[in-house]
């Protein structure tokens, strides 16, 4: 065999190897390639993902703070809540061992309602309708709530005189108050109308409790008062009439009997 030969064919089988081996490694980074090349859309997908996430990253914060400060505001609301829950029962306890006093009820001639005729002490038919649909169940209503058994009926009136000759109050009121029967009252002041306006009111109430209304209350009180002065403290001499409506008026107050026959016992002492 020619060594010579032999020389070419070792040579030729090194660089066969040399060319498979090269061809195997191709194939490989081809493989590796295409591997990588199928990732390219899931990274770039993570990539997008991850650069969105980042631009969050300063909105997160702020949200982060924002929540903290509303958790901080919830917690010093709580705690307000609680002291006002306190201050409540407080009031609840004090309200249960002391019920409010009983609203004062003003009828102005302001409203057209409120109004008697000029000198007379007659309840109109709207006056009445008021009365009978507001004013006595309110005062139903207040004198059970306050464990009210009295009411006192003022009558207010202006400065103008009363213009009706002599008054026959001193002999009939006693009278027309027990409704033994209806005497024809004639004022002889502005005092003596409130009265009979007061009166009036009364008789009225006094129907009602007949027919099964304000049965708390046992004593009906009529008073008469005048306004000689003005807020100012100036003496009245006008003869404004928008001032005289506010003026004339009907005030109605509820009041435990035990009060004022408290006050009787000491004014007789």
């Amino acid at each position: 065999m020619n060594p010579k030969f032999l020389k070419y064919s070792e040579i030729f089988s090194f660089l066969a190897f040399i060319f498979v081996i090269f061809f195997i490694l191709l194939r490989l980074d081809l493989l590796q390639t295409e591997r990588v090349a199928s990732q390219v859309p899931e990274l770039e997908k993570k990539l997008a993902k991850a650069q969105e996430t980042a631009e969050q990253v300063p909105r997160l914060k702020r949200q982060l703070a924002q929540a903290r400060e509303q958790a901080e505001q919830v917690s010093a609301l709580e705690e307000k809540v609680e002291a006002l829950k306190a201050k409540l029962e407080q009031a609840r306890a004090t309200v249960a061992q002391k019920p409010d006093n009983p609203p004062i009820v003003i009828l102005s001639e302001q409203n057209q309602n409120y109004r008697f005729a000029v000198g007379s002490a007659e309840i109109s038919d709207d006056f009445k309708q008021v009365l009978e649909e507001r004013i006595i169940p309110l005062l139903d209503r207040q004198s059970k709530r306050c464990n009210c058994d009295a009411i006192e009926v003022i009558g207010h009136t202006d400065s103008l005189p009363v213009n009706s000759g002599r008054s026959n109050l001193d002999g009939n009121l006693i009278q027309a108050f027990n409704q033994q029967q209806t005497p024809q009252l004639v004022p002889g002041s502005n005092l003596d109308l409130g009265m009979m306006r007061a009166l009036s009111i009364i008789r009225y109430l006094k129907q009602a409790q007949k027919e099964g209304k304000l049965t708390q209350i046992k004593y009906f009180l009529p008073y008469s008062a005048g306004q000689m002065l003005k807020p100012n403290h100036t003496l009245d001499t006008s003869a404004d009439t928008t001032e005289n409506e506010r003026r004339r008026r009907i005030e109605m107050r509820l009041l435990k009997s035990t009060a004022w026959e408290e006050q009787i016992g000491n004014n007789n002492r």
